[in-house]
């Protein structure tokens, strides 16, 4: 973080140790856990993030920006990397360069990585009824006809992204489709190591589908929500977004406030101030009904946010002075705005909202736990 900037978003490393044991528990020593850091971590920074799985037992990670995994070979973590399939086939010989495991998901990429000739290893992806990415049943005697043609084509594993997990039945009928290409392909003389089908909330609904790997996103990060979250008691990663008060003043009554906003309190003055943060950092122009924490107090947002500032009403605050933190995610005092609040306020699940954040803002890193600080750095 620059030190000109009073904005930062803050990420509790000790938090994440935390949630990646309790995976690690849930999931037993003899389940590979692939920590999933696409979306540069969702947004905490995959070097930081990778470096603590490496230290704290992860099997491997997984990456979906190709520029991720570069970044976290250049700081030295040496973690098996699968690569999630975002590049076409154009690109496979500079994916292969990377030294990560590919994911194959259709006949072009497949011919392209045959074509290179140097050994790589891969993933297959399966499509079990989630229509992305992935061979579907009627692929797999072609896709074993290649592949027993390609000897440098090493095959690690298979694994499908589950659609509808909230559905009993409808993962039960994925995983039948699964089951039923592996065997396929077994009978054909592929049975690559590797079975992993069960994300954050697979693993936790779903225990038995845990297979021999996983691939755990948003409970590495503490973004589960409802049922899920009840029964992984993971910690938020991104645990605040913090700023300071650039302006306090007073506004005659009368005067149209901000972006699209009204007077607030017609007919009286208004003691507003300004905080450095606006939608170019992540947020929504329009919260609903959204309030920034000031002096332990909630000071509601006025009109639209503006790409770098945002007006608040600080009338009932008190003493409210240039310097203040303003805190916009996370507690200040007795006072508290939880992932919950921000995701009502702007309308956005937690999922979405607090990675663009993460993404957005300037990083500040923390790594505090029960045995004291420890250094905390990433990028």
């Amino acid at each position: 973080m620059t030190v000109l900037r009073p904005t930062r978003v803050v990420i509790d490393l000790a938090a994440l140790r935390h949630n990646v044991r309790l995976l690690r528990k849930r999931i037993g020593p003899s389940v590979k856990l692939y920590a999933v850091c696409k979306g540069d971590a969702y947004g905490c920074g995959a070097v930081a993030v990778a470096r603590v799985c490496e230290e704290e037992g992860a099997d491997a990670i997984a990456v979906g920006d190709p520029d991720d995994a570069v970044a976290v070979r250049a700081a030295g973590i040496r973690l098996p990397m699968l690569a999630y399939g975002v590049t076409d086939p154009l690109l496979a010989g500079e994916m292969a360069k990377l030294g990560v495991i590919v994911t194959i998901f259709d006949h072009d990429g497949l011919a392209a990585y045959g074509r290179i000739g140097a050994e790589i290893y891969a993933f297959l992806e399966l499509d079990c009824g989630f229509g992305r990415l992935g061979f579907t049943p009627a692929d797999i005697d072609a896709v074993a006809s290649e592949l027993l043609r390609m000897p440098s084509v090493r095959l690690r594993g298979l694994y499908t992204h589950l659609a509808a997990v909230d559905d009993p039945a409808a993962v039960a009928g994925q995983m039948t489709r699964f089951a039923d290409m592996a065997v396929a392909l077994r009978s054909r003389g592929l049975n690559p190591p590797e079975r992993m089908v069960a994300s954050s909330r697979v693993i936790a609904a779903y225990p038995h589908l845990d297979l021999n790997a996983v691939n755990p996103g948003r409970a590495l990060y503490g973004l589960l929500e409802g049922r899920y979250a009840d029964e992984l008691r993971v910690r938020p990663v991104i645990r605040s977004v913090e700023s300071r008060i650039i302006q306090v003043k007073d506004l005659e009554p009368g005067m149209r406030m901000g972006y699209g906003g009204a007077d607030p309190r017609p007919g009286s003055p208004i003691r507003a101030a300004v905080v450095p943060i606006g939608f170019a950092g992540g947020f929504p122009r329009n919260f609903r009904d959204g309030t920034i924490l000031v002096r332990s107090r909630r000071a509601p947002i006025i009109g639209m946010m503006s790409m770098e500032h945002t007006l608040i009403d600080v009338t009932d605050i008190a003493g409210t002075r240039v310097g203040d933190e303003a805190v916009l995610l996370g507690r200040q005092g007795s006072a508290e705005i939880t992932p919950g609040d921000l995701a009502t306020m702007t309308g956005l699940e937690i999922l979405e909202i607090l990675p663009r954040l993460a993404r957005g803002l300037p990083r500040a890193y923390v790594d505090v736990g029960s045995d004291g600080p420890r250094s905390a750095s990433g990028s």
